[in-house]
């Protein structure tokens, strides 16, 4: 699968939901940022209309 895109085995990975895809990729940007913090906080907000 990886060699049809041109990338190595292990820069695939494979979820099991859009949302941990979400997660996975935001903690993939936070660690090639370089900066020395290691924690990242996200929050959701829902906004119900009446």
């Amino acid at each position: 699968m990886a060699g049809l895109i041109g990338a190595g085995p292990g820069e695939i990975v494979f979820t099991g939901s859009g949302s941990e895809a979400d997660l996975l990729a935001l903690r993939g940007a936070v660690l090639a940022s370089g900066h020395p913090r290691t924690r990242t906080r996200t929050r959701t907000r829902t906004r119900t209309r009446m």
